[in-house]
């Protein structure tokens, strides 16, 4: 079996981080508008160059250093006003490069003295 990595990247640091298995959940969107007339015809008009991807990772325990890296990402994303970029690397499908992220995190619990963070859930929506 693969090691399947996570890399985040901004203009001040890079940062890889192996992925537990399960590795991401990955939900493909579009802006496509389907639109159901009296008739019961169904009209899709689809948005050309609008699919994006959405990741979701979870932890079920994550070292606190680890938790910071990832909510540093998300903290310059606000104050750097661009997004980073995220890279997955060791999918059996195929790699992920360079895709430019908006990162958002749930709330943490440190459940010990040795700050350990528990049911982390990190999203990555392709900027």
């Amino acid at each position: 079996m693969a090691i399947i990595k996570l890399t985040l990247t901004d203009s001040t640091t890079s940062a890889t981080i192996v992925l537990p298995t399960p590795p991401l959940t990955q939900e493909d969107n579009n802006l496509d508008v389907k639109k159901r007339t009296l008739d019961n015809s169904l009209h899709v008009y689809i948005a050309p160059n609008a699919d994006k991807r959405t990741w979701l990772q979870e932890w079920a325990f994550l070292r606190i250093d680890e938790y910071t890296l990832i909510r540093g990402f998300r903290n310059r994303q606000r104050t750097l006003n661009t997004f980073p970029t995220l890279s997955i690397t060791g999918l059996p499908s195929g790699d992920i490069l360079n895709v430019p992220v908006f990162i958002t995190m749930e709330q943490k619990n440190i459940i010990d003295n040795c700050e350990t963070v528990e049911n982390v859930s990190v999203q990555f929506e392709e900027g």
